[in-house]
């Protein structure tokens, strides 16, 4: 087991699945238990000392009722001016870069619907 420090990203997700749990008046054996996991390792995601994978954050954003950029949603605004130069998409290049996106370029379903 290796003994890393928590990242910053982990805690700032962590605290607001915290947030939005209390929030909802949830308790963390609640919270643990629809996710299939002890409130112990839901203390620890909190706390940002374990990562949240992929599948488990959708999990939680329809366990705690909000879209899966509710957790990340402060974090991008307060970093939005320091990613400059770094090649990381703030929230505007996300926006500017999906709104680029030619009609030949979106993927379509076999009936012709497009897929979003």
């Amino acid at each position: 087991m290796s003994l890393k420090s928590p990242n910053s990203i982990d805690r700032h997700v962590g605290s607001r699945v915290r947030t939005r749990r209390l929030r909802l008046a949830m308790s963390e054996t609640s919270l643990g238990d629809a996710l299939g996991v002890t409130s112990q390792q839901v203390r620890r995601y909190e706390n940002g000392t374990d990562r949240i994978d992929a599948g488990q954050l959708l999990q939680l954003s329809k366990i705690l009722r909000v879209p899966v950029f509710f957790f990340f949603e402060d974090m991008l605004h307060a970093a939005a001016g320091s990613d400059e130069g770094n090649g990381a998409l703030s929230p505007t290049r996300v926006s500017d870069t999906a709104s680029h996106r030619t009609e030949a370029q979106t993927p379509h379903c076999q009936d012709g619907q497009t897929n979003s």
